[in-house]
């Protein structure tokens, strides 16, 4: 076999690419986020009584404070889209 035909000509060889580090940028501070999730969850994980109008509940704190979070989330989207749809009538 002669050199030639070994070695690539420089059209057939692949274009060398960067290394593209934007997913370990993204996925740092998730990662960060779920650990500190988690660390808030093992600390509150006792069980505890909620007593709201006639119901007695008794479940874990995490639940209660997820819960509080995801109903003040919806709240929030909710005020948006109505103030935003408020808005686009006047223009």
């Amino acid at each position: 076999m002669s050199d030639r035909e070994t070695q690539p000509t420089p059209e057939a060889r692949p274009e060398r690419r960067e290394l593209d580090y934007g997913w370990l940028i993204r996925a740092t501070p998730l990662a960060v986020l779920i650990g500190l999730f988690i660390v808030f969850a093992a600390q509150n994980a006792e069980r505890v009584d909620l007593e709201f109008l006639t119901w007695t509940f008794t479940t874990r704190r995490i639940v209660l404070l997820v819960g509080a979070a995801v109903f003040g989330a919806l709240v929030w989207e909710m005020a948006r889209f109505f103030l935003r749809r408020r808005r686009s009538r006047r223009a």
